[in-house]
């Protein structure tokens, strides 16, 4: 895990200090919705962690899923919960609990077209090709691919709320 987290660091290292990210690190987005902005990614959400296949296409999920809140400035709180949650104002404790605990600032912004960069403690160490497949009042969909040199994942995040 520590190979990954110097490997994230220093691709999202190189991502951050460019205005416009090269195509040497970003992950090939879905061939369908349009590059996420900054306030596609504001709200609370559910994030189901996906293989991909050799064909390319999404699997089922391979492990837990994640609840995230992202703030119109970009502050990301997250927890993994091994069963899916049922009511909404569950999700909203845990990310509060999360909150209110002394821990890792998260960060959450987009560097380039589509390029998601999460940092923790000011410290890049996550990068996603982030593609809006929906995104409306009523809800919202987005896929994020990890950058290239990673395991081939999806992350499928539907919106809970905004």
């Amino acid at each position: 895990m520590l190979g990954f987290s110097v490997l994230a660091a220093s691709v999202a290292g190189a991502l951050l200090a460019q205005q416009t990210p090269t195509t040497d690190y970003v992950a090939d987005p879905p061939p369908i919705g349009t590059p996420c902005e900054q306030d596609d990614l504001v709200g609370v959400w559910k994030n189901d962690l996906l293989g991909r296949s050799t064909d390319g296409r999404m699997a089922p999920p391979i492990v837990g899923i994640d609840y995230m809140r992202f703030g119109a400035d970009g502050t990301m709180v997250y927890f993994a919960s091994a069963r899916p949650l049922t009511q909404l104002s569950e999700v909203e404790h845990g990310l509060d609990v999360v909150d209110q605990a002394p821990s890792l600032n998260f960060k959450a912004s987009i560097v380039g077209t589509g390029v998601l960069i999460i940092a923790r403690d000011g410290v890049p160490v996550e990068g996603f090709t982030c593609t809006v497949i929906r995104n409306t009042d009523e809800g919202g969909e987005l896929i994020w691919s990890q950058l290239r040199g990673r395991a081939p994942v999806l992350r499928h995040s539907v919106r809970l709320r905004r």
